[in-house]
């Protein structure tokens, strides 16, 4: 029975006498010294904008403006018809709005897409989700875009200010027209 006990109790002396110095020992003061890091916070834009005066027009349709887009392509179905694609998904897919409202297709299989509804001449602007759309602006599995329509601004006086975006495009390839704009006023 002794020689039970006294295995143990020798483990366990040996054990606290080892780590006694340890204990005894004062933390190392380099450990207790505090680092704080700062740096400028890194802005990753959800968003990209890509205007026809970046990348001017092919054709009638905003698709061509998209299809310029990293990770975008145009499934061209017609002049004004094409679908917007972008990392491999097109369609229902992807959150496509016009001016900020989500459309439904007018036809069936995507005969009208979204951006049938917003011809080049008058957007000002495609707004293209980076990455996953967000929430706010509705559903989509892989990002999206919004065409921004063009608009005249309100005057910054008390007087009557006019202002106008007007746009004139001919093609050779199919000899085709097209013009475009907003003409208004504003107090």
């Amino acid at each position: 029975m002794k020689s039970n006990l006294v295995l143990p109790l020798l483990t366990g002396v040996s054990l606290a006498v080892l780590a006694a110095p340890a204990i005894a020992q004062e933390a190392d003061p380099a450990l207790q010294d505090v680092i704080i890091v700062t740096a400028p916070r890194i802005d990753t834009p959800t968003e990209r904008r890509v205007t026809p005066e970046a990348a001017p027009l092919q054709g009638g349709d905003v698709t061509y403006l998209t299809a310029r887009t990293p990770g975008g392509a145009r499934v061209g179905n017609g002049e004004l018809s094409g679908q917007m694609q972008y990392r491999g998904l097109f369609g229902e897919r992807l959150n496509l709005r016009v001016d900020g409202q989500r459309f439904a297709s007018g036809g069936p299989n995507l005969m009208d897409p979204v951006f049938h509804y917003a011809p080049a001449p008058l957007v000002a602007a495609i707004l293209i989700d980076r990455g996953v759309s967000p929430v706010s602006a509705g559903p989509g599995l892989a990002g999206g875009a919004d065409a921004v329509f063009k608009r005249i601004d309100y005057a910054a006086g008390d007087g009557l200010a006019f202002g106008y975006d007007l746009t004139f495009g001919a093609r050779s390839v199919n000899d085709s027209l097209s013009t475009g704009g907003v003409i208004g006023a504003a107090t």
